[in-house]
């Protein structure tokens, strides 16, 4: 039997037998653990208020030593303590911007292996994600922010600076008029932007602005808590999106429940 610590934030629970529950966490040193909290769902539980989605504690747990654990199959692990250490009430009180941390516990849950702990540089991304949505006034921003943050860590940055058919930079080719006006494109396959002139080359790829370009760089180049200070129109907000939607299925094959409600969330015309 081995005991273990580390800080962690909720991101699925599921109700098991009477009174227990499945925990899922992301975790600081370990990625994503799942564990059983037994009891929780008495009334006077130990737990009562703790084990709440989007939580961030410090979690001890203990896991038994099983002979037929293989890197494939990982028993649940017993929590024996868990101490808060940072609750966000404004995601549960704000419909937009639980769904819109939901969105981030999923695309988590669906991305990572249970104990890759590969990418410890994740976790404080998370956190300051969770932060974020709960603070800001115009959550938009942040989920593609989130999204292209979270496939930098992964080995997936699209390329946004030069063309990746003929390396040209984007720059230069905004500095001459003609090309200027003509519009550009991106490509899923070689990864991000084609200047006018490549485009046409790629059957795959899909036409968007520099406008659009110019805010996914700023995105991934500003720090997720300043986000949402970046000045965007609403129908860049939706050519973005379509984009990411698109790169992310086809290089993580991912496609996600709540992404329907977030993309409302982004077409809305209210701040929210």
């Amino acid at each position: 039997m081995s005991f273990k610590k580390t800080e962690a934030v909720v991101i699925k629970t599921t109700n098991l037998r009477e009174a227990d529950k499945i925990i899922t966490f992301f975790s600081r040193d370990f990625g994503k653990i799942q564990g059983i909290a037994r009891g929780v769902r008495k009334i006077h539980s130990r737990y009562s208020g703790k084990l709440e989605l989007f939580t961030r504690l410090n979690v001890i747990f203990f896991q038994k030593i099983e002979p037929l654990a293989t890197v494939d199959h990982h028993p649940l692990f017993s929590i024996t303590q868990a101490d808060v250490v940072e609750v966000f009430p404004a995601l549960q009180a704000d419909f937009n911007k639980l769904i819109g941390a939901s969105y981030i516990a999923e695309f988590l849950n669906r991305v990572f292996e249970v104990h890759d702990d590969s990418q410890p540089q994740v976790y404080p991304l998370v956190c300051k994600t969770l932060r974020a949505i709960a603070d800001a006034q115009q959550i938009r921003p942040i989920l593609p922010a989130f999204e292209l943050k979270l496939l930098t860590h992964l080995g997936y940055t699209p390329e946004l600076n030069r063309c990746t058919n003929c390396q040209k930079s984007r720059a230069k080719l905004l500095e001459t008029p003609s090309t200027a006006q003509q519009m550009p494109g991106f490509s899923f396959a070689t990864g991000g932007f084609l200047c006018p002139s490549c485009r046409p080359l790629k059957k795959e790829a899909v036409e968007t602005t520099y406008q659009a370009l110019d805010l996914l760089q700023a995105l991934l180049e500003t720090d997720i808590s300043h986000v949402e200070q970046l000045p965007c129109s609403l129908s860049i907000h939706q050519e973005i999106k379509q984009l990411l939607t698109n790169y992310l299925q086809f290089h993580l094959g991912l496609s996600l429940k709540t992404d329907t409600f977030v993309q409302k969330i982004r077409s809305a015309a209210s701040p929210q």
